[in-house]
């Protein structure tokens, strides 16, 4: 299977997923990391939304954690790639795809009739998509053979939108799941391929959780391009009646649902 991943380009939730498609030995053909901003705003913009998402001591703790693996990166990067090297920590798409040389392209629009032509040229099978914050248009959808196929953090129908791990917290949910499902010009609505559940621990937070789910979601990707090559899948339309829809969370949402927590904290 000629496949083809788009995401973008500030998050690494894609890692996982992209890891296991290689090692068991598929053929990735190109990924697309959807970048809008210069670099220095990216990460400038970053900073300020782990602060504003989980507080100055979060952000620390995964300052520290990045700086770490980012000198061990740079200690081992102009060493030869060993058996070994698919147990590393990546940072970023950038770096895993340096390590396996995989074609990257850095877009600015996914709809761009530049980009629709270079997928049109890579001849696609499937094309996966995870944490896009663009809709992506019909022409790329009609694009590969065997379709578009989004991974959702969430169990659609209930909670599509971009923040279904905040809105799982702030609604009390005991449990959650990662959903694979084609893509439609509607917002995360065409039939379910796959899902699995999770259940949300205690002291999960939106980055616990995305996470968590990431890792979930990649021990099952191969399956689906497996009963894709098998021609066994089996998907089922969302039932539109239990369908709901989040947007991103104001202010005074998380700062409800961090008050929460904190009582929580206390009372045990």
């Amino acid at each position: 299977m000629r496949i083809v991943f788009m995401t973008n380009s500030y998050t690494r939730t894609a890692v996982p997923y992209i890891k296991a498609l290689i090692e068991t030995k598929e053929e990735i053909v190109g990924v697309f990391l959807v970048a809008q901003r210069t670099k220095y705003q990216k990460k400038v913009l970053k900073i300020f939304s782990v602060i504003k998402k989980y507080g100055i001591g979060a952000f620390l703790g995964r300052l520290r954690k990045t700086l770490y693996l980012h000198s061990r990166y740079l200690m081992f990067r102009k060493l030869k790639r060993t058996n070994n090297s698919r147990k590393r920590e990546y940072l970023s798409i950038e770096e895993l795809s340096l390590d396996y040389s995989l074609p990257l392209v850095k877009v600015r629009n996914i709809n761009h009739e530049k980009t629709r032509d270079g997928m049109n040229n890579l001849k696609p099978d499937i094309i996966f998509v995870c944490t896009l914050n663009q809709i992506v248009q019909k022409e790329i959808l009609d694009i590969p053979r065997h379709g578009c196929i989004n991974i959702h953090a969430g169990l659609l129908p209930r909670y599509r939108g971009p923040a279904s791990n905040f809105w799982v917290l702030f609604n009390g949910e005991e449990e959650t799941g990662i959903t694979f499902h084609y893509m439609t010009e509607g917002i995360d609505a065409g039939d379910i391929i796959l899902q699995k559940q999770l259940q949300i621990l205690p002291y999960d937070t939106e980055e616990t959780l995305d996470i968590r789910l990431a890792e979930l979601g990649s021990e099952w990707i191969c399956e689906v391009v497996k009963q894709i090559e098998n021609k066994t899948l089996n998907p089922h339309p969302q039932l539109e009646k239990k369908a709901s829809y989040f947007t991103q969370p104001k202010n005074r949402d998380r700062k409800l649902l961090a008050k929460r927590r904190k009582k929580a904290s206390i009372s045990q």
